[in-house]
């Protein structure tokens, strides 16, 4: 089983220094306080504020626009059958290798959705979800700064 879905086994993630909110050193022993450790971090390197933002008017540029788009089974087969099975799962844990084998079962419900969320211009929510996982690039491995954030997503949803 374990082979079919290509589970891999998580990497340990050793104590991290990180400082709390009166800036005091800490040390992040339990997967709880890493996990708390990380978040804090990749948030406060984030320098994302789109709170007051709106989107602009739109108008067409030109008078051809798409108004109708179709896909077809065959566009899914021919996708999902290019797709590579090595990839890592999303939070929908889906995986490439599970979708390539199922493909014959499930074209008809992935047609369905898909054409849908086309025709109502909707992007399902669980689509919009990340997987984010912590990824050590080199130096000290305590060192919050050593690590940067990498989001999984659907693999449908992609």
């Amino acid at each position: 089983m374990k082979d079919a879905f290509n589970v891999k086994s998580s990497t340990v993630i050793p104590p991290l220094v990180y400082y709390s909110d009166n800036r005091a050193q800490s040390i992040a022993f339990s997967n709880e306080e890493k996990v708390e450790a990380l978040n804090n971090y990749f948030s406060s390197i984030s320098c994302i504020d789109d709170s007051g933002a709106n989107l602009p008017d739109m108008y067409f540029l030109c008078n051809n626009v798409i108004d109708t788009l179709l896909i077809t089974e065959e566009d899914i087969i021919d996708i999902i059958t290019t797709i590579p099975t090595n990839k890592a799962i999303g939070p929908d844990n889906i995986n490439h290798k599970m979708l390539k084998n199922t493909v014959s079962t499930i074209v008809k419900l992935l047609w369905l959705l898909f054409n849908r969320s086309l025709k109502d211009c909707l992007f399902p929510d669980s689509w919009k979800i990340a997987k984010v996982l912590p990824l050590f690039m080199k130096g000290d491995p305590s060192e919050l700064s050593n690590y940067r954030p990498v989001s999984l997503l659907s693999c449908v949803g992609k």
